[in-house]
């Protein structure tokens, strides 16, 4: 089955497994696991990188470059059906990359890895 990733879980992936649910590494390392991240993720992470925000171990381009290369991750384009989803999104997260993520969720219908209880509020299945 094809997850999506929220881009907590992935920075959790990288840096601090321990972090993630059972039930979330339980799905993250079945075989059949298709894992998904946004590719408005690495844009989130970049400019959280640059305000200092977050500070890893390796580059945020070293760690996709690396998910993506190992087969762990299959990155997900921004679609113009995506960005009408978003624009119709009510309000209840602020985040514009969140959103964004939820606006992908719910037009490609795939279930979201996130630790953020905000994405409850939309019409998306989450997984915690």
């Amino acid at each position: 089955m094809d997850y999506l990733i929220d881009s907590q879980i992935l920075v959790w992936m990288a840096t601090t497994p321990e972090r993630i649910t059972p039930k979330q590494i339980n799905i993250l390392s079945h075989t059949q696991t298709r894992r998904i991240v946004s590719i408005a993720t690495p844009y989130e992470l970049f400019l959280k990188e640059s305000l200092g925000k977050l500070v890893l171990k390796d580059s945020i381009e070293h760690y996709i470059h690396e998910y993506v290369r190992l087969g762990s991750v299959i990155l997900l384009p921004i679609t113009m059906d995506h960005l009408s989803a978003f624009k119709t999104l009510p309000f209840h997260h602020k985040d514009p990359f969140d959103r964004l993520i939820i606006a992908q969720a719910i037009v490609e219908n795939l279930p979201i890895i996130t630790s953020d209880t905000m994405f409850d509020r939309y019409d998306i299945v989450t997984i915690r």
